[in-house]
């Protein structure tokens, strides 16, 4: 249905320049993609996961940090029956001030999605770090935390690089997948990618919504949405981004808009224009949130 929500940015309620959560439970189950407009870097304790994200599947049932860009949609989900305990940390480059120095943003957030697997030393002090913003959580701890996280992220980066995507359960909808993704804005029908990857569209339908938990045509306007999104952020008029990314009706547009963010074009870039000024690639400033 056109009016599911299945991509929102989530940034409501979280005015802190540096955001954390302490998340646990014993599995949960995400069935909607969704995007940040701040970095994102997550720290699993613990919990078997299963990830997606720009038409990947990660798979990860070791300790590790997830790291992901502004406006890269994902999803995830914890097996149920068994603890998942983890730190979320939501933050802008700006956010760091002088300590962003230390670090180097550009390199640890270099893909829309890194998980960095952790051991040993790295993993105790990640895990240390992490429980003392449960005693203290004023604005110079939690810069100090983030801080002390990013430079063991890089740590993490030197001594067991990034985890791969696996191809296993996705088979030739990894192909799907990076299609719709390279050509977001081009006009896509299942039958047009049935035949391209041989396959019945019948069961080009039934893999999707079986792997995605969504219909092909909701991922591709999806998609769509997500760019839009980003593009207006960057200060792109509305009417321009849905032009790049391949609407060609402006009703149609706000109201395919409206039904995944919560927001019209006009007052998502109202919001954003008020919390966020991009200079470059992801390049945050006045970012109190």
């Amino acid at each position: 249905m056109e009016d599911k929500k299945t991509i929102f940015y989530d940034v409501s309620g979280r005015e802190d320049e540096i955001y954390m959560q302490h998340f646990k439970s014993d599995g949960f189950v995400q069935d909607w993609l969704h995007f940040h407009v701040k970095y994102e870097l997550t720290l699993v304790l613990c919990g078997s996961l299963e990830i997606i994200s720009e038409g990947k599947v990660y798979a990860c049932q070791k300790p590790h940090f997830r790291l992901h860009k502004p406006f890269s949609f994902h999803t995830a989900n914890a097996q149920k029956g068994t603890t998942y305990d983890c730190y979320v940390f939501y933050f802008t480059e700006a956010a760091l001030g002088s300590l962003v120095k230390k670090v180097d943003l550009r390199r640890l957030f270099r893909d829309d999605i890194s998980i960095i697997e952790l051991d040993g030393d790295t993993l105790e002090c990640a895990r240390a770090l992490a429980e003392i913003t449960l005693l203290q959580t004023c604005d110079g701890m939690r810069k100090i935390v983030l801080s002390g996280m990013l430079t063991l992220a890089e740590d993490g980066l030197e001594q067991n690089g990034r985890l791969s995507s696996t191809s296993q359960p996705l088979g030739y909808l990894s192909d799907v997948l990076t299609y719709i993704n390279e050509h977001f804005s081009e006009k896509i029908t299942s039958a047009e990618l049935a035949r391209k990857y041989y396959v019945s569209e019948q069961k080009l339908n039934m893999d999707f919504k079986r792997l995605l938990g969504d219909t092909l045509h909701h991922y591709h306007m999806t998609v769509r949405i997500s760019q839009c999104a980003m593009l207006i952020a960057r200060g792109m008029p509305p009417l321009a981004a849905s032009v790049e990314c391949g609407f060609v009706d402006e009703c149609h547009f706000s109201k395919t808009f409206k039904s995944r963010i919560g927001l019209t074009p006009y007052q998502f870039s109202k919001q954003v224009a008020s919390q966020i000024e991009y200079n470059g690639d992801y390049d945050e400033k006045d970012t109190k949130i």
